[in-house]
């Protein structure tokens, strides 16, 4: 069977003998309000439905929630300016949402965790968007009638039952996967505040401008340490036989600098420092032969005293982002990176702090890659099991 290009061509492929209806005739729309007592309810497109507490955004819901919306154990919840997106969730327990979203529950022809699956189709997002209504796609919303009108193709209860069973088991290695690289990184960072304000097996210390630290530790300036350079523009035209080597995975870790489209190319791994914007004060390690936008800062030569490596970690442990100017556009100049003090160890004792600091980032490295290799595995079994390329057994 060949793969589906459009939803239209899955709903009329004869090679399929699922049920062809409609949204209107799976789902109802629950409207129920008045319910201000029962705990705030959000959906995200990668979380899902969630306490509205759990989100790092700014709370901007009403404080007077009597139009707010009740939901209950297996409703689907989905963003009515978003649904083009994807941004939907299933309902885990009693709550209020948000009028701007809508409720759907799903009637006994249809498993609810497989319409969870279902609204994430990729196939199925083109058509809610297709159906959404407004000028561009900031203003576009999926109202139920609207929704209610797309045809679906469903397969029997039981084989619905068993295609989400089958996700929901891919799901649960996504999220342990997750909570893996979560608590290597809580490690990482409980280590990293040891072993680079203590170091290793100190028993005399000192006062310092950075307070108590090993003895044989000294305070330098990040000026004194190495060479900072800005991005120097080339024209679009030479990047576009290089632009394919950029590999945004850093050597030694790294926090957020990716992405870049221009300017300076490094002839080896470099430390580089986000200068401007969404990234400023943020350090990474770029790959070899890789191209940085002159919104960046890098380090082009370390003096041999020390140890590359350990200066990348000491960087990203001391928070350059602080340095940022107030007000504007996020903004790291070279002066103030230059000032920065730190503490620094004895070349031989940077090496072994970088050492153990790197085999845990191997250990991280290890979980993000099979994170990313379940998560390509799910993307192509829900495009399979969806769509009835692959049919599951059913006893």
């Amino acid at each position: 069977m060949s793969n589906f290009i459009t939803w239209k061509e899955f709903l009329t492929s004869k090679e399929i003998n699922w049920e062809i209806t409609k949204f209107g005739n799976l789902f109802s729309n629950r409207k129920e309000k008045g319910r201000q007592n029962l705990p705030l309810l959000s959906v995200s497109g990668s979380l899902g439905v969630i306490d509205r507490d759990q989100l790092e955004k700014r709370d901007t819901s009403n404080s007077d929630k009597r139009k707010y919306l009740r939901v209950v154990d297996g409703d689907i919840v989905y963003n009515t300016m978003r649904m083009w997106q994807g941004v939907s969730g299933v309902v885990q327990k009693e709550g209020i949402v948000s009028p701007a979203y809508t409720v759907v529950t799903p009637n006994k022809y249809l498993n609810k965790n497989y319409a969870k699956y279902l609204m994430k189709n990729d196939l199925l997002i083109q058509m809610f968007h297709k159906n959404s209504q407004g000028m561009v796609d900031d203003t576009l919303n999926l109202k139920f009638p609207n929704f209610a009108s797309i045809d679906v193709r469903i397969p029997p209860l039981i084989e619905q039952k068993k295609i989400a069973s089958i996700l929901t088991s891919v799901d649960e290695v996504i999220e342990n996967t997750q909570k893996q690289i979560d608590k290597l990184q809580d490690l990482k960072k409980a280590i990293m505040n040891e072993l680079l304000t203590r170091g290793i097996g100190h028993t005399e210390f000192k006062d310092s401008e950075l307070g108590r630290i090993p003895k044989s530790w000294e305070v330098k300036k990040l000026g004194e340490l190495f060479v900072l350079t800005s991005g120097k523009s080339k024209p679009k035209r030479l990047l576009s036989s290089v632009m394919t080597n950029l590999n945004a995975i850093p050597v030694y870790g790294g926090n957020g600098v990716n992405g870049y489209t221009d300017s300076a190319l490094l002839d080896n791994s470099t430390i580089i420092i986000g200068r401007v914007g969404e990234y400023c004060g943020c350090v990474e390690v770029t790959p070899k032969f890789s191209w940085i936008t002159d919104n960046a800062l890098y380090i082009k030569t370390v003096l041999k005293q020390y140890d590359m490596q350990f200066l990348f970690y000491l960087m990203t442990f001391s928070n350059l982002s602080k340095l940022r100017s107030k007000g504007g556009q996020p903004l790291v100049s070279q002066q103030p990176i230059h000032e920065y003090q730190v503490a620094l160890p004895p070349l031989n004792e940077q090496n072994s702090i970088a050492s153990i600091i790197a085999a845990i980032d191997s250990k991280i490295l290890v979980q993000i890659q099979k994170l990313s290799q379940t998560q390509s595995l799910k993307k192509s079994l829900m495009q399979d099991l969806l769509t009835g390329k692959v049919r599951v057994s059913v006893n």
